[in-house]
């Protein structure tokens, strides 16, 4: 075997191609019960694998003599990401696909993610970020039942975001924080600082703190290009997987329908999700608000969860763990809770009665 670093991105890609060439294998394989009585064994042409690493492999060799790929390492030039990547056992066609990829991830290169300090693989630039949150931010609304038409409510609900993003790791991007009328208990967010939260998670919270940890939390999602890079992941292995079974990549292109959909309910890694709370956590004192409005909030979403289906838990971890390392940041910090905004009445009045006289 060959030892060799793998971007998490690259490496989740190579795991998806390996398993379809294992499961093609299997496939092909010779039927070895069916000879007839008079038929001679066919001998095998190609000679044994000799590599002790390899004896430990089925059997049975694919009726297509694979073939084997050596090492891929590539720099881009815009910065100093590396890629490197290693296949098992790939016919030529899988190889030309992973190739393409590759260079499509080098022609973008990587980005730099403030929140961790990494560069990162990202298919999407930075510019295009702000295009496809224009681009889809109204078909996201249309499918969370439409804005709150209550513009006092909209304002309030977006003052308390743009203190979030002034002092987020990315103060000089545009940020929409936007009510809608969605029942389900949710909040998302869409490249270029577009940021959902539903009628039904407004109705769920009690403090202005708690509202700011949602919103913090979604901030610190497009601070760190999360859901950019989540959308590159599905996006450039649809394209793949199409052109790999139909010959064709036009038909992984989606509608704006289908790619909001599937925005809404979008799932990050835990390690995205936890330098997500971490940093939301941070947006959150300095903006003036008291951690434990976070807490509270994971304390509310784990009650409800026992009650009914919570869409923001589909698409995050359980609270559980999550409160535990988050309590224990804010004990670390020692943060002067006393000068920190919790903001039960300013909610109440803003939202929470707002909204039972639209009911």
């Amino acid at each position: 075997m060959i030892n060799m670093m793998l971007t998490q991105h690259t490496q989740r890609f190579m795991k998806k191609i390996w398993i379809l060439d294992m499961e093609k294998q299997t496939q092909n394989k010779p039927n070895l019960t069916q000879n007839k009585a008079n038929s001679k064994p066919i001998k095998p042409k190609t000679k044994p694998i000799q590599t002790q690493s390899m004896l430990s492999m089925a059997a049975h060799k694919p009726a297509i003599k694979p073939l084997s790929l050596s090492t891929f390492r590539f720099t881009s030039p815009a910065s100093k990401c590396i890629i490197s990547s290693k296949m098992l056992s790939l016919n030529s066609q899988k190889v030309l696909l992973l190739i393409s990829y590759i260079i499509v991830c080098l022609c973008t290169g990587c980005a730099f993610n403030p929140i961790t300090g990494q560069q990162e693989l990202m298919l999407f630039p930075e510019k295009q970020d702000l295009e496809i949150g224009q681009q889809y931010a109204p078909e996201i609304e249309k499918e969370l039942g439409g804005k709150i038409e209550d513009e006092d409510l909209q304002n309030y609900i977006d003052s308390v975001g743009q203190k979030i993003a002034r002092i987020s790791h990315r103060p000089n991007w545009e940020y929409h924080y936007v009510a809608v009328n969605d029942k389900s208990i949710n909040a998302s967010a869409l490249p270029g600082g577009y940021i959902f939260i539903t009628k039904g998670m407004l109705e769920k919270l009690q403090s202005e703190s708690q509202l700011a940890a949602i919103l913090a939390h979604e901030t610190a999602h497009v601070v760190a290009r999360d859901t950019s890079n989540a959308i590159s992941n599905q996006i450039g292995l649809s394209l793949i997987l199409a052109a790999a079974t139909s010959g064709q990549s036009s038909g992984a292109v989606m509608t704006a329908a289908e790619l909001s959909r599937r925005i809404i309910g979008l799932r990050y890694s835990r390690q995205d999700e936890r330098e997500a709370d971490i940093a939301g956590l941070d947006y959150m004192v300095v903006a003036g608000y008291n951690p434990y409005g976070i807490i509270e909030t994971m304390k509310m979403l784990e009650a409800q969860r026992k009650e009914t289906v919570v869409e923001f838990l589909s698409s995050h971890p359980p609270p559980g763990n999550r409160i535990a390392y988050l309590s224990q940041r804010i004990k670390t910090k020692n943060h002067n809770l006393d000068v920190l905004n919790i903001g039960k009445q300013q909610y109440s009045n803003a939202v929470l009665d707002r909204l039972i006289t639209q009911d």
